[in-house]
């Protein structure tokens, strides 16, 4: 097994959000742990021992932000600590040799959010005569987020197992989990839901719901399909656990002569769905492009025509909490769990709620009107990033007061399809690129490891398998990422990122 040693590593900053991040020379790291808070246990009599106490439980306090060490020299320049005083993100990145100011030339590193200075120290300024040994200065840091584990050699599986004979359009995997004693613990991505289209040219064949067990390994068919014949299914989302969820579903396509409509199921198994159903405004002819659940209270849906509805009760009910005043199609949504929602659609439309939807302010998008935008992410830091339909991603720090052009690197997209994230600096987009013939359409997925300032083609030689497209992304974490889409050679495709930092890869 391969193992880095000190010399190995380098420590990279990013001073300014959507700027890269910088090579800090002459510096190491010290004293970083990973706070989870003091163990204390909960004693009660012994019930074999009269007079001693046996641990039948434990609580733990609150942890303390992670903390670090930067130790640097003082230097007739570039005394970067001195002028330091706001937040910034640091990475110690570590690999056997190399240039150690490629940024993207490294192995794995340690990378902390938000981190903030404290009070700096040094060495004495003046020692014995003879002794000339450089001044040291430390500087000590606590995050905000971190530390997180990063792999830059991350690759993507070979397809997964799924007899769909449509296209995968949304996914939604289930958080870690963990419970009592003796019962099931479900890791981060180890379940979730897919829902896919109907066969195309098929008037009866009904678009299926999936799920899955082993982290995408491979996928079943849950016990019940949701709509009739040749309707697509066009979002999922869920909240709960593994074994006490409800899980929704939307349909993407026109049903003449009725509204928008959504199925829901109450699961105590995944995958054994009774489902209910419910209509969503009165428009005949409207569909669902996209969902978000953010908590039980805020559920939103919105619609191929400009209408955005929220539900109070878990899908049941639902009231209109915006109409735009074309028929427009609004194509991604995202929220935070303050109460942040950003809308895109197309014509350069966006739209940003901070009180959960109840009122809407239209922002001025990236392109002057002239391009569509097919999706969004807002980071729990409030950043948000958008994609068009020309291969463009903007991202912006000042709730999209000003944007700034990220250009995915490493090859020319035709379009941004989805973006997603974990937290708030670790981020993935699916984009088109021109299809290479036989297939019909070819997409590729780039990452961005510093908060969105650069989207790359990583690892350029098993980047992903030939596909026609891809249309579903689900980020379970900074290294792992679930895409899918088109049918390629009859069935869906669908793959996961491997890593070797993945404890259960």
């Amino acid at each position: 097994m391969d193992t880095v040693t000190v010399r190995d590593g380098r420590i990279f900053m990013q001073v300014n959000e959507l700027d890269p991040y910088d090579l800090v020379q002459c510096s190491g790291l010290t004293d970083w742990g990973i706070p989870r808070g003091a163990v204390s246990p909960i004693r009660e009599q012994s019930l074999k021992r009269i007079g001693d106490e046996d641990v039948v439980g434990h609580t733990r306090a609150s942890p303390d932000m992670a903390g670090f060490t930067i130790q640097g020299r003082l230097k007739e320049a570039q005394n970067l600590f001195f002028s330091l005083n706001c937040a910034t993100n640091v990475q110690v990145l570590m690999k056997d040799c190399g240039d150690p100011t490629d940024y993207y030339g490294f192995n794995i590193g340690l990378g902390w959010v938000r981190s903030i200075p404290g009070d700096m120290g040094g060495e004495p300024l003046s020692q014995i005569e003879g002794d000339d040994t450089p001044i040291g200065i430390s500087n000590p840091f606590n995050a905000v987020w971190g530390p997180y584990l990063i792999d830059f050699k991350v690759k993507f599986l070979s397809r997964a197992a799924i007899a769909e004979t449509g296209s995968i359009m949304d996914m939604a995997f289930f958080d870690e989990e963990c419970l009592e004693d003796c019962q099931t613990v479900a890791g981060n991505g180890q379940y979730g839901y897919a829902v896919a289209t109907a066969q195309v040219g098929s008037p009866t064949d009904n678009s299926a719901v999936w799920w899955t067990d082993n982290y995408s390994a491979t996928w079943a068919l849950c016990s019940q399909m949701p709509f009739a014949g040749g309707e697509d299914l066009s979002a999922v989302v869920k909240i709960g656990m593994t074994n006490q969820h409800r899980v929704i579903v939307s349909r993407g396509s026109t049903d003449a002569g009725n509204p928008a409509e959504i199925a829901y199921a109450d699961c105590t198994m995944i995958g054994q769905t009774a489902w209910a159903y419910s209509n969503v405004g009165v428009v005949n002819g409207q569909y669902i492009t996209a969902m978000a659940w953010p908590n039980f209270r805020n559920l939103f849906a919105i619609t191929n025509d400009g209408y955005v509805y929220r539900s109070r009760d878990g899908g049941s009910t639902w009231s209109i909490v915006y109409q735009h005043g074309t028929a427009v199609s609004l194509n991604g949504i995202s929220c935070t769990l303050r109460g942040r929602v950003w809308i895109v659609g197309d014509d350069d439309l966006v739209l940003f709620s901070e009180d959960y939807g109840t009122s809407w302010t239209v922002v001025d998008g990236p392109n002057d009107g002239l391009l569509n935008l097919n999706t969004v992410r807002v980071c729990p830091d409030y950043k948000v990033f958008v994609g068009d339909s020309n291969g463009m991603i903007y991202g912006s720090v000042m709730e999209g007061n000003t944007w700034v052009a990220l250009p995915p690197q490493g090859l020319t997209p035709t379009g941004i399809v989805k973006i997603g994230g974990y937290d708030t600096h670790w981020m993935w987009a699916v984009v088109d690129i021109a299809p290479v013939a036989p297939l019909t359409g070819n997409s590729r997925v780039v990452r961005s490891t510093d908060g969105g300032a650069t989207w790359r083609l990583w690892n350029l030689a098993q980047n992903i398998n030939p596909n026609n497209g891809l249309e579903a992304l689900s980020v379970i974490d900074q290294n792992r990422v679930v895409v899918a889409g088109n049918p390629y050679n009859g069935t869906a495709f669908l793959t996961r990122t491997f890593t070797n930092v993945d404890r259960l890869a």
